[in-house]
């Protein structure tokens, strides 16, 4: 349900399928098939879908103040979580696999895996982010990174 909340939102905050199913990246199918999904599993109608766009239901209302509540919730639990397992997820513009970050982490013998994440917007990095793979700028300090040159 997670999903389908994030996908709520964002068509609410987006007012339109097509504009949220953009900046989602998924396909306008799917985009529907999980609002559908989300609609029925609640046993109530979130949206009105008009050729203007969409309006919120009086419980689509309720739904977007919760819905918000719950995904700030997971993200901070998911933050809270994340020192206790044993994987990194390096963050890249480019979804390569940085061979040098993964010597270096052999080499150190920590007991840790790796996994990469591609980033496409650089002003919402994912909180599932550890480390990032990327050019210096002072707007990604002002998102809480520090930065340490690496070779």
């Amino acid at each position: 349900m997670y999903k389908e909340l994030e996908t709520y939102l964002s068509v609410v905050q987006n007012g339109s399928f097509s504009k949220a199913a953009k900046e989602l990246y998924i396909s306008p199918s799917a985009f529907f098939q999980q609002i559908n999904n989300l609609e029925n599993h609640l046993g109530v109608k979130l949206l009105i879908r008009t050729s203007h766009g969409v309006k919120v239901t009086e419980a689509g209302k309720i739904l977007v103040k919760r819905a918000q509540e719950m995904l700030a919730l997971c993200r901070q639990t998911q933050s809270e979580l994340k020192y206790f397992k044993k994987q990194i997820t390096l963050g890249s513009g480019f979804l390569t696999q940085n061979l040098e970050f993964q010597k270096l982490i052999k080499k150190s013998q920590i007991d840790v895996s790796i996994s990469f994440a591609e980033i496409k917007d650089y002003n919402s990095i994912s909180d599932v982010v550890d480390l990032l793979e990327t050019i210096y700028t002072p707007d990604l300090a002002k998102q809480g990174f520090s930065f340490q040159k690496f070779l």
